[in-house]
């Protein structure tokens, strides 16, 4: 075997050694996984092509504060009211950037338990309105709003409970 044959053959195993290595770390990348700041800017919607967010019962969300637009199913309430109590983005009172957050379910919840803005949304309107695709049932999701009242991001999430510090970390890069 030559030389020349022999560097372009290990060239060619460290290639696909390198590619495999590359497939296998996205292959495990979950849904749980927090983005790098870098990734989740990448992940944005950029200013000029973002959607108005319309509002969401109680004039949310509000111009100046960044908002989380949660999608809920109903008597999905109860068990978010349980996840958001202490969550990072909402605990932090002297954040420097806060955050509102805001729910939207099929059917504004009747309770006293009610702690954050909601918004009923029985046809679908304002999942629409958001980017949140309609699937089978109610749209189920979050968005997030800048503060210039701009739909940054929005997607579905059937699990969006478990995944709020995925959430916090897109968060982190909405202006």
């Amino acid at each position: 075997m030559t030389r020349r044959r022999a560097i372009w053959i290990a060239t060619l195993v460290a290639v696909v050694l390198v590619g495999s290595v590359a497939v296998v770390a996205t292959m495990h990348r979950s849904g749980d996984d927090l983005p790098t700041m870098g990734e989740a800017r990448r992940l944005l919607v950029p200013a000029a092509d973002a959607r108005r967010a319309v509002d969401v019962g109680d004039d949310s969300p509000t111009r100046g504060f960044r908002t989380v637009v949660f999608f809920l199913a109903d008597g999905q309430y109860p068990a978010f009211v349980q996840a958001v109590r202490g969550w990072g983005p909402l605990a932090d009172s002297d954040a420097d950037n806060p955050a509102d957050i805001v729910a939207v379910l099929p059917h504004e919840p009747q309770s006293s338990s009610v702690i954050t803005p909601v918004g009923g949304d029985p046809t679908g309107a304002i999942a629409r309105a958001y980017g949140i695709p309609l699937p089978d049932g109610p749209p189920v999701g979050y968005a997030l709003v800048d503060s210039q009242l701009r739909v940054r991001y929005a997607t579905p999430d059937p699990h969006i409970l478990d995944h709020l510090g995925r959430v916090a970390a897109i968060l982190q890069a909405v202006p």
